[in-house]
């Protein structure tokens, strides 16, 4: 593969996803319960996963994937419109 963002490794028997502005991986943080996450990786069909890292902070509400502009960004909100949180989120397409 030529630039591949998905290798396994051995050790474990992990997979390792390549992170960064342009990826399928990364962590975000909500302003005032929501947030757009920019990446050209993601399409129409992406499933996009959330995953609250904001133990113990108040008004922490349920991470939800918002609009999708395939090629450059989604959106990711919380239930709760106070949220200040952050998260880890991934997808696949």
């Amino acid at each position: 593969l030529i630039n591949p963002v998905l290798t396994s490794g051995t050790v474990g028997n992990k997979l390792f996803v390549t992170t960064g502005a342009n990826q399928s991986a990364g962590k975000g943080t909500l302003a005032s319960g929501s947030v757009t996450i920019s990446t050209t990786a993601v399409t129409a069909n992406s499933l996009i996963f959330g995953q609250s890292t904001s133990a113990g902070l108040a008004n922490v509400g349920i991470l939800e994937v918002g609009a999708i502009s395939a090629g450059t960004s989604f959106n990711m909100h919380s239930s709760n419109a106070l949220d200040a949180g952050t998260f880890s989120w991934w997808f696949v397409n």
